[in-house]
């Protein structure tokens, strides 16, 4: 806020806010809260506005929606979330959203991705303790306990994300090759379950006969 308040104060309000008039002839803040604020605490008189013709509630907190989206102050997670709820709340493909926030359909789909991180990993990536890029590497991996595994590692060893993606990649193969490993009919499941672990532990063919 201090940031913005000084921008203000040296270039006034650039961007205008968007409002819609009552039926009373007053005008209600659709976007723009943050700079409205930041004006007033600066001793601003008046603000430039855009006027818009919104006559539903759910019209006019679409339009604060993507104003919010377009900021670039947003986490990655606040974006995701903000995706998430013209998603849902709207019924927007992820084609419309593109069109309505200005990039590509596959930044949309990426940012929703993040939403299926576990809880801590969200946590970590809301704070800034890892970056989106991080994110995404974890991404790769579909178990829950090896994208913990993974983003421990990332704390705790400072991996950069081009390390990470190389650890997800690892984890993958190995995931690919566990699945490879086939069911022999007739035999003990429970011989089978020891073997994979074996092959697991010791990364060769292991046969219990």
């Amino acid at each position: 806020m201090d940031n913005l308040k000084r921008s203000i104060k040296r270039s006034g309000v650039l961007q205008p806010l968007t409002v819609r008039e009552l039926e009373d002839g007053k005008y209600e803040l659709i976007a723009g809260e943050r700079r409205l604020r930041a004006a007033q605490a600066i001793g601003l008189e008046s603000v430039p506005v855009y006027v818009l013709s919104v006559d539903a509630d759910v019209e006019m907190m679409e339009y604060a929606l993507v104003e919010n989206v377009q900021r670039v102050d947003l986490n990655p997670i606040e974006e995701a979330e903000a995706y998430a709820m013209l998603s849902g709340k709207f019924d927007l493909s992820h084609d419309e959203i593109a069109k309505r926030v200005g990039k590509n359909r596959s930044t949309i789909a990426n940012s929703l991705r993040l939403l299926k991180l576990p809880p801590e990993i969200k946590s970590a990536l809301r704070t800034g303790k890892i970056s989106a890029g991080h994110a995404r590497a974890i991404l790769s991996i579909r178990k829950s306990l090896q994208m913990m595994t993974l983003y421990q590692k990332i704390i705790r060893e400072g991996l950069n994300v081009r390390q990470t993606e190389a650890l997800s990649k690892k984890y993958a193969d190995n995931a690919h090759d566990k699945s490879r490993v086939k069911k022999i009919p007739g035999r003990n499941p429970e011989i089978v379950q020891f073997e994979n672990a074996l092959i697991s532990l010791l990364g060769t063919k292991v046969v219990i006969q």
